[in-house]
């Protein structure tokens, strides 16, 4: 019943989620899973496709070099800005939330700062870069 169909997606999500926070790769895998709050205090799980960077930059013919990157991606946000970056794009600046994910905050602020963004300020959850020599 409804009970054992709740337990199946909380499986299935929680499976989800462990194994893109191990770093496993989404290449291949059709859904995600996120967990959306509801009015009143309860939890509804929908799924969403899980899409590698590189095709979503290329559905969106999206330039090497554009204005802001933001992410906000529900405790793989650490990945998903790794994998941006990683492919070789260069948004001035980056906005990115921080919470729930697997690699430390200042591990991701280091790795960010080494390809060539300067930190510069927290705005709520959410960490600011931008890239350096913007303004000089």
């Amino acid at each position: 019943g409804k009970k054992n169909n709740a337990a199946a997606a909380l499986t299935s999500r929680d499976a989800k989620l462990k194994r893109l926070r191990r770093g496993e790769s989404n290449r291949g895998a059709d859904t995600g899973v996120i967990a959306s709050d509801e009015p009143g205090g309860g939890v509804r799980y929908v799924d969403v496709d899980v899409v590698p960077v590189r095709d979503i930059a290329s559905r969106c013919s999206l330039p090497v070099e554009f204005g802001v990157l933001s992410v906000d991606a529900e405790g793989v946000g650490d990945k998903v800005l790794r994998e941006f970056l990683d492919a070789g794009f260069r948004p001035r600046w980056i906005l990115y939330e921080s919470m729930h994910n697997s690699e430390p905050w200042e591990t991701t602020k280091a790795y960010v700062a080494s390809l060539g963004w300067r930190y510069v300020r927290r705005i709520g959850w959410n960490h600011v870069f931008e890239m350096e020599g913007l303004f000089e």
